[in-house]
């Protein structure tokens, strides 16, 4: 007859009978070492410092980076900037030259354009935005002649 072997051993942390305890502390903000120390002095806590360390890196939970939904509705909103190219060879004076990006996009359908200009000036902003925006429109008016 084989001998079967007794089943698994289970550790229970130490720490498990105050557990409601350290979540409350973990909440709070308190570190290991405060919680052990704390742990210690008051409750008669007689097991190692790592047991409580062990435990609370098992309770601690990383939030979620939270992200705020943005609604806009249609035509109410756009984003606008600049971006630094790659080096490129400037088609007039042949040197080397980072061009700059500019970028449009409407906020409610996500719609983005792209122009590569070789300056960033208040004129240059407003002619790409006036030339943007009469893309828009096109666009706008063709898909809607379409259906």
């Amino acid at each position: 007859m084989e001998k079967t072997s007794p089943p698994p051993i289970v550790a229970r942390s130490a720490c498990e009978p105050h557990r409601d305890w350290i979540e409350a502390q973990i909440r709070l903000g308190r570190n290991a070492m405060a919680i052990y120390q704390e742990l210690v002095d008051t409750r008669g806590f007689a097991h190692a410092y790592n047991s409580v360390k062990r435990f609370c890196g098992g309770l601690r939970r990383e939030e979620p980076e939270q992200f705020d939904r943005l609604e806009f509705a249609p035509a109410e909103e756009c984003q606008v900037d600049y971006g630094e190219g790659a080096p490129t060879r400037h088609p007039v004076t042949g040197k080397y030259r980072k061009p700059r990006l500019f970028v449009m996009t409407l906020c409610y359908s996500r719609r983005s354009f792209r122009q590569v200009v070789w300056k960033s000036s208040t004129e240059t902003w407003r002619g790409c935005t006036s030339r943007r925006f009469d893309i828009f429109l096109a666009a706008q008016n063709t898909s809607v002649s379409t259906i």
